[in-house]
């Protein structure tokens, strides 16, 4: 797998440090380790419309909102985003 961190020119760049580009694993298995390890989480572009109404509004919660990491699954990208060091370590110790 790819380990890339992000930067201005990627989606999720304020939010997120790392994204993962799976490659000898599918990404349903790496995204089902996820889901088990930190709980559910949501696609990007919803990531990034609920943590902006956040920021509006303080008081508007989610079902959904986990701060360790999400996914992009389109016709362009398939990754699995992750938000600090410490999650891309407990990743790497699964994976690698």
């Amino acid at each position: 797998m790819k380990v890339k961190k992000l930067d201005k020119r990627n989606n999720g760049y304020r939010q997120f440090k790392y994204y993962i580009k799976p490659t000898s694993h599918g990404m349903h298995e790496v995204r089902a380790w996820c889901w088990e390890t930190w709980g559910s989480s949501k696609e990007l572009n919803e990531w990034l419309r609920d943590d902006a109404s956040l920021a509006v509004s303080p008081f508007h919660q989610t079902h959904c909102f986990n701060e360790h990491w999400c996914w992009q699954n389109d016709q362009y990208y398939c990754r699995i985003y992750l938000r600090t060091d410490e999650e891309l370590t407990f990743f790497q110790l699964k994976w690698q």
